[in-house]
C-alpha cells in the first residue's frame, strides 16, 4: 500500500524551476505535465499585466508632473518648463508603450506613428536632462553672466 503526501508549494516551485513540465519527477509530485506552469508562460503572463499598469500609473502621474510644473509659481522658472517639456517627452513614449500593447498597432499609421514616437519622446526626454545641465552648470560656474533664460508673465 502506497503511501501519498501531501505536495508542498515549495515542492511545486523547485519542480517549475529545475525541471521541466514532462519530467518524471514532476509527474511524482502529482502534477500533470498541463497543470505544471512553465517559466517562460509566468513571466509572459507577468508581463501582460505588469506593462500595461506600469504605463497607466506612469501617463497619470506624468500629467500631474506637468500640471505641476506649468502650475503659476513654478512657470517662471526655466528649469520647471524644461523639466515639464521632459514630463511630456516620457509621456508620449508610454502612450506608444501603451499603444503598442493593443491591437491598434495592426492599423495603418498608427504603427508607424507608434514607432516615430518610440524613438523621439526619449531622444527629447535626454535633451532636456541635457539643457538643464548646461543651464545648471552655467548658473553656478558663472553667476553674474547668468540670464534668466524663461520669464513668463
Amino acid at each position: 500500500m502506497a503511501t501519498t503526501r501531501e505536495t508542498l508549494p515549495s515542492e511545486i516551485l523547485m519542480a517549475v524551476i529545475v525541471g521541466s513540465a514532462n519530467d518524471s519527477r514532476n509527474s511524482s509530485l502529482g502534477l500533470h505535465p498541463r497543470q505544471m506552469p512553465t517559466p517562460h508562460g509566468m513571466i509572459d503572463f507577468l508581463e501582460r499585466i505588469t506593462s500595461p499598469l506600469v504605463c497607466l500609473v506612469g501617463t497619470v502621474l506624468n500629467l500631474m508632473t506637468v500640471g505641476t510644473f506649468l502650475s503659476r509659481p513654478l512657470k517662471r522658472i526655466s528649469c520647471c518648463l524644461y523639466l515639464a517639456a521632459r514630463s511630456l517627452a516620457v509621456f508620449g513614449f508610454l502612450v506608444s508603450v501603451l499603444i503598442a500593447l493593443t491591437p491598434l498597432m495592426n492599423t495603418e499609421g498608427i504603427c508607424e506613428l507608434t514607432v516615430f514616437l518610440s524613438y523621439i519622446c526619449p531622444f527629447m526626454s535626454v535633451w532636456m536632462v541635457v539643457i538643464i545641465s548646461v543651464e545648471n552648470f552655467i548658473r553656478i560656474s558663472h553667476p553674474a553672466r547668468y540670464v534668466h533664460t524663461a520669464v513668463v508673465t
